[in-house]
Parts: structure tokens; C-alpha cells; sequence
């Protein structure tokens, strides 16, 4: 009888034993570069049609036209929306530049974007170039100007970023 238990045990060990299973694959990424997006890749200039096709009028840049007055077509482009595309196109390749610590690739845009577009209303120019300047090397001097434009500059889009790069 003991003989019939044990014989019965291993014959359970045996088949509720688990069939081998393979060691799992490890798949391997390499990581790669970031891409790199033009800064200065605007979209085409599309003249308007004279009149539209579906008979729906054109809205009017810089009217008082709007779709109160019935459904229309967005605006054509313009030059001045053109150099808006610029302009944002620019800040996004400096904020690219930024995040991947290439001050001296933000710097050249920097000043591309000071020749560019003068007027600076929201003092974007001062705030990169102090980037700039913290990621190429912390020093007293630069965390204090850096602490300055923090405290004058309360509404700047840009505070954040001297804070985290200038380490406040």
C-alpha cells in the first residue's frame, strides 16, 4: 500500500510537472538622435481664387468681415501670417535646441531670430540668450542675472525654462 502511494505520487509529480518553456527574447533598441525639425519651412503661397467656387465669399484679412454675416472661407495667406508662421516655426526650433542642451545651436537662432524680428515684445531674445549662457556653464554671475529677469520678467513664457536651466 505504501508502495502504491508512492509510485501514484511520483506518477502526479510527473505529469502535472510544467512542460520547459523557452527563456524569453530580449529585443534591443538602440536609441537614435532626436530629429532635428527646419526651422524656417513655411508653406507655399496660395493666391486665392477670384471668385469661389461654391459661391461662399472669401473672409477679408483685417475686416470687420466675420461668420456672423453668413458662412465663409478661412483668410488667405497673407504676409503677415507668413511671418507669423516664421516666427513660431523659429521659437520652435530654439525650444528644440534648448531641450536638447545645444546652446550654441540656440544662440545662432538666437540671433537669427534678433535680426528677424526686432520689436521682441515678449522678451523671448533675453530669456534664450540667458539660456544659452547656463547650459554652456553655470557661474554666480549668470544665476544672478538669471535670478534678476526672474523677478522682473513675472508673465515671461520663458521663466520656467531659466529657472530649470539656471537651476533657481
Amino acid at each position: 500500500m505504501v508502495a502504491l502511494a508512492l509510485i501514484g505520487a511520483a506518477l502526479g509529480v510527473w505529469l502535472l510537472e510544467p512542460a520547459p518553456v523557452a527563456p524569453p527574447t530580449i529585443m534591443r533598441v538602440e536609441p537614435r538622435e532626436p530629429e532635428v525639425i527646419p526651422a524656417f519651412a513655411a508653406p507655399e503661397r496660395v493666391e486665392p481664387a477670384a471668385a469661389p467656387v461654391d459661391d461662399v465669399p472669401v473672409m477679408q484679412p483685417g475686416s470687420e468681415d466675420n461668420t456672423e454675416h453668413g458662412p465663409r472661407h478661412p483668410h488667405p495667406i497673407d504676409d503677415t501670417r507668413l511671418r507669423i508662421y516664421r516666427e513660431n516655426n523659429l521659437i520652435g526650433a530654439m525650444n528644440q535646441a534648448m531641450d536638447l542642451g545645444r546652446y550654441q545651436e540656440l544662440r545662432s537662432l538666437n540671433a537669427q531670430y534678433r535680426e528677424d524680428y526686432p520689436e521682441d515684445e515678449h522678451v523671448l531674445q533675453a530669456a534664450y540668450e540667458l539660456i544659452a549662457d547656463c547650459q554652456e556653464g553655470l557661474s554666480d554671475e549668470r544665476q544672478a542675472r538669471a535670478r534678476e529677469f526672474w523677478k522682473q520678467h513675472r508673465s515671461s513664457q520663458l521663466r520656467r525654462f531659466v529657472r530649470r536651466h539656471c537651476r533657481l
